[in-house]
């Protein structure tokens, strides 16, 4: 019994721990590369995140304040940039995938329509790429979306 007890008072407290580490998460910022090369000018990628862990867009140079040996430093250029997706699609292409539905419609041509919206939503200079992976290795790979379009 006092086992049992000691194990459900230790369990609560571990409980009550987690749940105030997570109340206690803030807006951060992390420094993901620093090129010096340029010196003194140095350029660096940072990430910006809120307090839910979502990137923070819209910043200005004037929202940020730099600071080297205590000193503020003013921050001359900021650039923000999307980060690009790469898409991998594993495929299966067994059996299964040939499965038809009362359509008439095979699960390959579904994923294929799932893909679609996003593949005709990239801009022509997107950065994102989709690969396409089987059993038998690599059918596309990092390959830029691009839709044709006849007539």
């Amino acid at each position: 019994m006092r086992r049992t007890l000691a194990f459900l008072l230790t369990l609560g407290l571990l409980c009550i721990a987690s749940v105030s580490a997570r109340a206690q998460t803030s807006a951060y910022a992390e420094i993901a590369y620093i090129d010096a090369q340029g010196f003194p000018q140095v350029k660096a990628l940072l990430d910006v995140y809120d307090e839910s862990g979502k990137f923070v867009t819209g910043l200005a140079s004037g929202d940020l304040i730099l600071s080297e040996d205590g000193q503020s430093r003013p921050v001359n250029t900021l650039t923000e940039s999307a980060a690009a997706v790469q898409l991998v699609v594993a495929v299966n292409p067994g059996p299964a995938l040939a499965v038809r539905d009362g359509n008439a419609i095979p699960r390959f041509t579904k994923i294929v329509e799932a893909l679609r919206p996003w593949v005709e939503a990239q801009p022509a200079q997107s950065p994102d790429d989709l690969s396409l992976i089987s059993l038998s290795g690599s059918l596309i790979t990092h390959a830029k979306p691009r839709i044709t379009r006849s007539g």
